[in-house]
């Protein structure tokens, strides 16, 4: 088992590594490359490890500052600043727009984009009105979808492995993220034989109270919507779960690496190098409209042992053998 899990760690660590070679076949561009990127958060600071999407384009032969500039834009966590950022950006000569988040796109759509946009992290391009069809997009919008709703009851199944006696469970929301995992995790409760409580915050400074009011319900477990806040500050959120005993489980794999307890779904770098493939073909010729809208070819799941310790949890070898990646 030893040997396993270091067999799995090293594969993680090594992923990017193993992409680069393949990605770095491609024919690297023929002209100078402009592109737009808006960022939900604050502008990174110095030292700070590079966008994964800049790193799958330079892959692809899009190095900045020789054959490709970026225009970046930085929200500063405000949602009603995409519009006016996203309406920046198009003044731009742009080439193509890359927008990580399906709503950060619909403020591109609303400003009637002329430019390709490509888009990473969505849950539902198709009922959020981004594109037609997942399979013919139909218009200036094509990207990466994360599928991350319809994963609900296997996250509920993973918490109830790791919990036997799992009686209750919170799910922490954003009210204006739009995705469906609020009706989607409650049916696969209700299915389960699992109470049900949903747990809204609006602005990450009402995490706390969050716990506190999942605590007074006597909640064992919650799933941590992936949003934007729920993004940006995982280890808080991470701190807060097992301050308060609470085994939590979420989407990204970042969560499990910032102390939450589980993590069950597409890596967020694997979404990066293959909205960086759909850019490079744009760039070559392709229309958005003509390229599929991609879907995960694989789900991880990872587990935290240290936060299980720290939970007074001692998790069941049939999950761990399940696990992806085990953090000890």
């Amino acid at each position: 088992m030893t040997a396993r899990r270091r067999f799995i760690a090293s594969s993680a660590l090594a992923l990017s590594s193993a992409l680069a070679p393949l990605l770095a076949r491609a024919q690297a561009p023929a002209r100078n490359v402009t592109i737009g990127i808006l960022n939900f958060g604050d502008a990174p600071k110095a030292g700070a490890p590079p966008e994964p999407i800049t790193v799958a384009l330079r892959g692809l032969g899009y190095v900045e500052g020789r054959n490709v500039r970026y225009i970046r834009r930085y929200a500063g966590g405000k949602r009603d600043a995409y519009a006016m950022l996203a309406a920046a950006i198009l003044r731009e000569p742009v080439d193509v727009v890359y927008t990580p988040g399906s709503d950060i796109a619909q403020a591109f759509k609303a400003a009637g984009p002329r430019v390709p946009i490509v888009f990473t992290a969505s849950d539902d391009p198709v009922a959020s009105g981004l594109v037609e069809t997942l399979a013919r997009p139909g218009g200036m919008f094509t990207g990466v979808t994360l599928m991350s709703p319809e994963l609900a009851g296997k996250r509920l199944e993973l918490l109830k492995i790791a919990l036997p006696a799992l009686r209750r469970v919170a799910i922490l929301y954003d009210p204006q993220h739009n995705a469906s995992y609020m009706a989607d995790m409650q049916a696969a409760a209700q299915r389960m034989d699992v109470a049900f409580l949903p747990v809204r915050v609006d602005e990450p400074t009402g995490f706390p109270a969050a716990f506190d009011t999942a605590t007074k319900y006597r909640a064992d477990a919650m799933f941590v919507e992936p949003n934007r806040f729920t993004l940006i500050y995982t280890r808080r959120l991470g701190e807060l779960a097992i301050q308060h005993r609470i085994a939590a489980i979420s989407a990204y794999d970042t969560f499990a690496h910032a102390g939450g307890l589980l993590a069950y779904g597409a890596r967020y770098e694997e979404q990066a190098v293959r909205a960086a493939a759909l850019i490079d073909r744009i760039v070559k010729g392709a229309r958005p409209a003509d390229l599929p809208v991609e879907q995960p070819t694989r789900f991880v799941l990872v587990v935290n042992q240290r936060t299980a310790k720290a939970l007074g949890l001692t998790l069941p070898e049939s999950l761990l053998l399940r696990a992806d990646e085990v953090i000890e």
